[in-house]
């Protein structure tokens, strides 16, 4: 790592494989193991099983396990034995805009044409959910388009669409573009109210402020809504292992991870629970935040420690 902050491209492989550095080096060197000889702890995308094969990678785990779930289900296959060590990075749902389009909100993308991302992304998820909340909304109410985040920004920029879905780490780097583009953008805002009945929804979802200059040409700060990404394990990981890992991480490390990436800089002690949903925690992960003096909902206390 060169110590550089870096952009999200869409992903955050970058952040993932900062953080792994910054947890699985030190906790291998304290313990004399071998990286590849760490159990299988790792950050796993939603809408793959890796996790069921007890494989080791940094891949990617979004909070939302229930889009895991009909997957697992239609191989005979249950997340039961899945635990939650942290919540990491937000997602943030970034909904961009042409400002000589007329749209100021959601309501304004009424019979105009919005791109959602692909087809089987994850904008076909999450739009739905955050319209239907904000006021009833659906895809029927405009004229949506199945496009990439790259051909997104093209097409917004070419005048082909009013505005469009991203979702990735901050700062993203389709939405830099965006921003330091000839075309004026600006991003749809909520309201605590509004992120409030879609949290109340779809508890996944968390609030995310976007600090002011984390774009060019962004004056002010930006409210909207994100999903988290986290760091998921087996639940037959021993509780000492959990917890000195968060101990390496939170404690001893935080702040050369935050250096590698700028996703890096929104996971902190206080986010480290907000936003998970779906699984509960590992017992060594409820251990360490009860330490240090956080407040765990019920349904994040795994059933073996009621």
């Amino acid at each position: 790592m060169d110590g550089k902050s870096r952009t999200s491209k869409g992903g955050c492989d970058r952040p993932a494989v900062g953080l792994y550095d910054e947890i699985a080096d030190p906790l291998a060197s304290e313990s004399s193991q071998k990286i590849d000889d760490l159990p299988p702890v790792g950050i796993f995308r939603a809408n793959d099983d890796h996790i069921v094969e007890k494989r080791i990678h940094p891949l990617l785990e979004k909070a939302v396990l229930r889009r895991l779930e009909p997957r697992l289900k239609g191989k005979g296959k249950e997340i039961k034995h899945v635990r939650f060590v942290t919540a990491l990075w937000p997602e943030a749902i970034q909904l961009m805009y042409r400002k000589d389009s007329g749209i100021q909100t959601l309501a304004d993308f009424k019979d105009k044409k919005i791109a959602v991302g692909p087809a089987a992304g994850g904008g076909v998820f999450y739009m739905p959910i955050i319209m239907k909340e904000y006021n009833g909304m659906t895809f029927d109410d405009f004229e949506p388009q199945y496009l990439g985040y790259g051909d997104s920004v093209q097409a917004l920029q070419n005048g082909l669409i009013a505005a469009c879905y991203l979702a990735a780490g901050l700062p993203t780097s389709a939405v830099a573009q965006m921003y330091a583009g000839q075309v004026p953008v600006g991003m749809i805002e909520f309201s605590d109210e509004e992120i409030g009945r879609i949290v109340a929804a779809a508890p996944f979802f968390t609030k995310v402020v976007i600090p002011e200059e984390t774009y060019p040409k962004q004056k002010n700060p930006l409210q909207t809504v994100a999903i988290k990404c986290s760091l998921i394990c087996d639940q037959d990981v021993s509780e000492d292992l959990v917890y000195n890992m968060l101990n390496a991480y939170y404690v001893k490390h935080l702040e050369e991870a935050q250096k590698q990436h700028g996703s890096l800089r929104f996971v902190t002690l206080e986010e480290s629970v907000k936003g998970l949903t779906g699984a509960p925690l590992h017992p060594g992960a409820v251990r360490f935040y009860k330490e240090k003096g956080l407040s765990l909902p019920d349904y994040l206390i795994p059933p073996e420690m009621k």
